[in-house]
C-alpha cells in the first residue's frame, strides 16, 4: 500500500513540475493535450536537473535533494508567470475528446 501512495505522490509531483512548461511549449492546436504531456515534461525537467547535479560532483541525493526540487520548480514557476502575463485563460486549455479519425 505504501508503494502505491509513493507512486501517486511521485506522479502528482511530475504533473506539477511539467504543467506550466507543457502548456507554454505546446502549439495552439495541441494545447488541450498539455495536461497529458505534463508528467513527461516534468520527468524531463527533473532528470535534466538531477543529471547536472550529479555531473557537478555533489555528494549525493541526500545532500542535494531539496535543491533538486527547488531547481526543478524554478522553470515551472517562471512558465506560470509567463502564462499569466500573456493572459491565457482556462478556455485556451480546454480538453478535446480526441484527434479526428478519417476513414
Amino acid at each position: 500500500m505504501s508503494y502505491f501512495l509513493v507512486s501517486l505522490e511521485y506522479s502528482f509531483l511530475l504533473f506539477l513540475l511539467g504543467a506550466a512548461p507543457a502548456a507554454l511549449l505546446c502549439p495552439r492546436p495541441l494545447r488541450p493535450y498539455a495536461p497529458t504531456l505534463s508528467p513527461i515534461v516534468g520527468f524531463s525537467i527533473l532528470t535534466f536537473t538531477g543529471w547536472y547535479s550529479y555531473f557537478l560532483g555533489l555528494s549525493g541525493t541526500d545532500s542535494y535533494g531539496c535543491w533538486l526540487l527547488a531547481g526543478s520548480f524554478l522553470p515551472s514557476a517562471s512558465c506560470f508567470y509567463i502564462i499569466r502575463k500573456r493572459g491565457l485563460s482556462r478556455r485556451d486549455f480546454r480538453c478535446r475528446p480526441s484527434l479526428p479519425v478519417y476513414v
